[in-house]
């Protein structure tokens, strides 16, 4: 007589020999489809550069010191002392919630197609951006993580809010700035910072203009209307024949009413000079880290940045104390 234990041990071996054959018969063909699939994967998405990405890090880092402490010691220097703590506040305040608004919509809005003026809600909250998804760059098969890019261009976001708060220190109340700084991002910056910034891409730009050689003759249309949508896939600044890397065009020109007359100094000499040494270490990866990484842009870029600004640095203490003695 069987016994259910008996049942239940038949009932085992049956399964194990049954996963043992679907095993069997499944992996070569997984391990086929995984080695033809491999090529075609790596010819779509170049592969991500570990050098480009670290220098992306590091330009990270440093645009951000020079947001935070840089700017907020910049313009605590130029208020009472009463009201440093304040524009402190301020400063981190705008640097948090541009952050925290670049990743749920800017960064959507920027860099994605829509129109030549604002972009879409593709990428909204990041969508489909992984930790490994590759970015393109300004160099043709050269890419880094998506996600340090998106990180690099959120301090692009944050200094340019904050630099708005120098025409505003002693002037307005912190729930005014609160309310501020978020409808300004959405509603200036994100647009014309799509409008500077956005392109396809060299990689799409590339493949299309090899796709368009190699083309028949009979093909040639076709190919060329592709290029030409490619190009045409662009931001309004950018396909006039803007080439911005230190964000002049986002920042300062967005910026431009961020001046502030202070009637009496605190502490003047020492912060602002602490913030020209701040913006002159931080001008490097500000305006090459925009190409994406160390090429052949990336250094030129650095021209923006003149290299005789350490030089004024001994020589701005002595006058700014002056200053403050007047």
């Amino acid at each position: 007589m069987q016994t259910r234990s008996d049942s239940f041990s038949f009932g085992t071996e049956s399964f194990l020999m049954k996963a043992t054959n679907w095993l069997r018969a499944g992996l070569p063909a997984l391990l086929t489809a995984m080695l033809v699939a491999a090529p075609a994967v790596a010819a779509d998405a170049p592969p991500i550069n570990k050098a480009d990405t670290v220098w992306m890090m590091v330009a990270t880092v440093l645009v951000l010191f020079m947001t935070v402490p840089g700017l907020a010691l910049f313009y605590g220097g130029l208020v009472r002392q009463k009201n440093m703590l304040s524009v402190l506040m301020q400063v981190l305040y705008t640097v948090s919630v541009a952050i925290v608004l670049w990743v749920v919509i800017g960064y959507s809005l920027t860099f994605t197609g829509g129109s030549a003026f604002i972009g879409g809600f593709d990428k909204a909250f990041l969508a489909g951006i992984a930790p490994d998804s590759p970015g393109g760059t300004f160099s043709v098969g050269v890419a880094i993580p998506e996600i340090v890019f998106v990180m690099f261009q959120a301090t692009f976001a944050g200094i340019t809010a904050s630099l708005l708060l120098g025409s505003l220190v002693e002037r307005t109340k912190f729930l005014a700035i609160a309310i501020f700084i978020p409808l300004w991002l959405i509603f200036v910056y994100f647009p014309i910072a799509h409008m500077v910034w956005y392109f396809a891409g060299p990689d799409a730009i590339d493949a299309a203009a090899k796709a368009l050689a190699a083309a028949p003759a009979a093909g040639k249309a076709a190919a060329q209307a592709k290029l030409d949508e490619v190009m045409a896939d662009a931001g309004y600044i950018f396909s006039a024949g803007a080439l911005d890397f230190a964000g002049t065009s986002t920042r300062v020109s967005q910026a431009s009413s961020a001046r502030s007359s202070s009637a009496s100094v605190s502490a003047t000499a020492r912060t602002l000079c602490l913030r020209t040494r701040s913006r002159w270490l931080t001008s490097a990866p500000r305006c090459s880290g925009s190409a994406g990484s160390a090429s052949t842009p990336a250094r030129t870029s650095r021209r923006s940045a003149p290299p005789w600004w350490p030089s004024s640095i001994p020589l701005s203490r002595p006058l700014l104390r002056r200053w403050r003695g007047s």
